[in-house]
């Protein structure tokens, strides 16, 4: 269940629900300069680099330089960054105004694994639709993984959460569209909703929680 009436504080994702993703562009984008072999974007070596970059373990340089020895491609920095930046689409202003609302009955907060690229990417676009400097100018609290060194779906990042805020899971709803992710807040006794194809603005009326 996404609704629980115990519920004071959400937590919620960025990417798959507030603003809308597509992985696959990367391949796409590859294909359009002529690369072929886009099979190592499903290896393990490239997702455990991209681990690393959203827990702030590796500079966006050295990033850069990893993904670009292990792809084979050559891309300069701008370019690059166009290409990471790929699979970021629109915020629909629908979901920020749901939020704004929500805030009116919950304490609301943000925890997304990211990276630097795609958090100075985003974040201008946010400003463009929103019409805040901040993602804390919305929620009470915007909490980023290469900030805390930590990613989802370890625990402790969930446990870093709740302790900074003082939290009681029992009162704390988790939405996020990765059922790994979920998993990992329910074994903590975090309320959650996994957002599986469905619209954020969906389990809320009113600002409040559907039931």
């Amino acid at each position: 269940m996404c609704a629980q009436k115990s519920v004071k504080n959400i937590v919620f994702d960025l990417g798959g629900v507030i603003i809308n993703t597509d992985a696959d562009n990367l391949g796409r984008y590859l294909h359009k300069l002529g690369m072929n072999d886009i099979s190592w974007l499903s290896g393990e070596p490239f997702r455990t680099i991209t681990y690393e970059f959203e827990c702030g373990s590796i500079s966006p340089e050295s990033f850069r330089q990893k993904v670009c020895d292990l792809g084979k491609i050559r891309l300069d920095e701008p370019s690059f960054d166009q290409w990471w930046n790929s699979m970021l689409l629109d915020i629909p202003t629908a979901r920020i105004r749901t939020i704004e609302q929500a805030k009116k009955h919950y304490n609301v907060y943000l925890l997304s694994n990211t990276n630097e690229t795609h958090y100075n990417c985003f974040l201008r676009q946010f400003q463009s639709v929103s019409g805040y400097n901040s993602f804390d100018d919305l929620f009470e609290k915007a909490y980023f993984s290469h900030n805390l060194h930590l990613a989802k779906p370890d625990k402790k990042i969930f446990e870093f959460v709740l302790k900074a805020e003082n939290f009681n899971p029992a009162e704390t709803l988790f939405i996020d569209d990765n059922a790994d992710n979920i998993a990992s807040a329910q074994s903590l006794g975090i309320n959650c909703c996994w957002l599986d194809r469905k619209e954020l603005t969906s389990l809320f009326q009113n600002g409040l929680l559907v039931e």
